[in-house]
């Protein structure tokens, strides 16, 4: 493989791992805010507020609030 080639492909799979690297940061971002979310939920809940007022405010069921409670 010529030298130009090889430096080519070596830039490419770096561009890759860091790609990659950034992808895992971004998916573990999305299940701490995933579980701070049902957290909030829950303690919204916990705290008097009703099912259906929280389910309105997200624009979703009263039964899927309890899903996402229950971490469904």
């Amino acid at each position: 493989m010529p030298d130009g080639e090889r430096s080519r492909v070596r830039s490419e799979l770096r561009d890759v791992q860091r790609k990659a690297a950034k992808l895992e940061r971004a998916e573990s971002d999305l299940a701490r805010a995933r579980q701070e979310f049902r957290e909030s939920v829950r303690h919204a809940h916990e705290a008097g507020v009703t099912l259906s007022d929280i389910g309105a405010v997200l624009g979703v069921t009263r039964q899927r609030v309890a899903q996402i409670i229950r971490g469904e």
